[in-house]
C-alpha cells in the first residue's frame, strides 16, 4: 500500500487559473485510441497486471455474506490455476487489490478474508456513495463505521453540488473531515466526472481532492483511472509532479500533461506561419503582387487561415 498523501493547505489561487483545453484533450484521446496493443506473451503479462490493480467489488442491493464470501474467495484466485500455471505464475501470488463493498458488509468480508488467510485489503465505498446526498454527519458516520469493522481503503464521493456550484472551499473541509475520520486507512475519491459538467470542473475537484489529502483518485463508480466515455474519452490519467510551497504534491492529471500540450501548440503555430510565408511567396511571384496590394493579400491569407 502507497504512502498517505498528507494534503496540503487550500490554494484558491491555484484553482481558479484552472483552464483545460478541450480540443487538446480529444487530440490526446485520439491518439490513445490509435496506438497498437501488445499481442502475444506481453499483452498477457499485462493483463495479469491488470488484474492485480483491480478492487473486485459487489455493490448490490441484494448483497449477502454468502454472496461477499464468494466474492472474496474469487478476489484470492481471480484466474484459474491451469491458466496460471501454463503462464508459470501459479506461484506468484496473482491477486485483485482489494475487495470493495458497502460499509454494512465490510465485516463479512474481513472475516472471509481473514478465515482463508488472506491478505487482501477490504475496500468500502462511503460518504453517501453512488449520489453523496445525504447529510455530512450521516456521511461521517458511514466512514468512521466502516474503519472500525476493518476497512482498509476508504471510497468516498464528493458533494458534487459543491463543485457544480464553485464551492472549493466547502468541497476542501468536507474532504478534510473525512480523511480525518477515516484515520490509518487510505481514502479515495470518486469524482463521478460524468455529473460535474466540464473538464474544467473535473480538473479543479481533482485539485481540491489532492489538496484535501486523498491518496487515489476514481472516475465513475468503480471504473478507476479512466475519464468519462460520455464526453468521448478514454484518456488514462496521466500523472505530473507539481512543486508547491516546497512540497511535492502527487497530481494525477485527468485532462493533459502541460509540456506535451505547449508541443501540440507550438507544432501547430510552425506548421501555420510556414504554410502562410510559402503561399505568400508563391501568390507573389506568379501573380506580382507588390506593395498594398500584397499586404491585403497577406491579410486575406490570414482570415483564410
Amino acid at each position: 500500500m502507497s504512502a498517505r498523501n498528507p494534503g496540503m493547505d487550500l490554494d484558491l489561487e491555484w484553482v481558479s487559473k484552472v483552464r483545460v483545453n478541450t480540443q487538446a484533450v480529444l487530440k490526446r484521446a485520439q491518439q490513445i485510441q490509435g496506438r497498437k496493443v501488445a499481442k502475444k506473451q506481453w499483452q498477457a503479462a499485462w493483463l495479469l497486471k491488470a488484474v492485480t490493480c483491480i478492487d473486485l467489488t459487489t455493490l448490490a442491493g441484494d448483497d449477502t455474506p454468502s454472496n461477499v464470501h464468494r466474492l472474496c474467495m474469487k478476489a484470492t484466485q481471480p484466474i484459474r490455476h491451469d491458466l496460471l500455471k501454463s503462464m508459470d505464475m501459479h506461484d506468484k501470488g496473482v491477486t485483485t487489490a482489494a475487495v470493495c463493498v458497502y460499509p454494512s458488509r465490510v465485516a463479512d468480508a474481513v472475516k472471509s478474508l481473514k478465515a482463508a488467510n488472506s491478505s487482501l485489503p477490504v475496500a468500502s465505498v462511503a460518504t453517501g456513495f453512488p449520489a453523496g446526498q445525504t447529510p455530512l454527519k450521516t456521511r461521517l458516520a458511514e466512514v468512521q463505521m466502516a474503519v472500525e469493522d476493518g476497512a482498509a481503503e476508504i471510497d468516498i464521493v464528493i458533494n458534487r453540488t459543491l463543485a457544480l456550484t464553485g464551492q472549493w472551499t466547502a468541497l476542501y473541509d468536507e474532504i478534510r473531515q473525512f480523511r480525518e475520520a477515516c484515520g490509518d486507512a487510505h481514502m479515495k475519491t470518486i469524482l463521478a466526472v460524468g455529473e460535474l459538467g466540464t473538464f474544467t470542473n473535473v480538473y479543479k475537484a481533482s485539485l481540491v481532492s489532492m489538496m484535501a489529502g486523498e491518496n487515489i483518485r476514481r472516475r465513475d463508480q468503480k471504473c478507476s483511472l479512466v475519464l468519462n466515455s460520455r464526453n468521448n474519452i478514454t484518456v488514462g490519467n496521466l500523472c505530473s509532479l507539481e512543486l508547491h510551497h516546497k512540497k511535492v504534491l502527487l497530481f494525477i492529471n485527468h485532462l493533459f500533461l502541460h509540456v506535451d500540450m505547449h508541443r501540440d501548440v507550438m507544432s501547430i503555430l510552425h506548421h501555420y506561419t510556414l504554410s502562410l510565408i510559402f503561399s505568400l511567396f508563391i501568390i507573389a511571384k506568379y501573380i506580382r503582387v507588390r506593395g498594398h496590394g500584397l499586404l491585403l493579400l497577406l491579410l486575406l491569407l490570414l482570415l483564410l487561415f
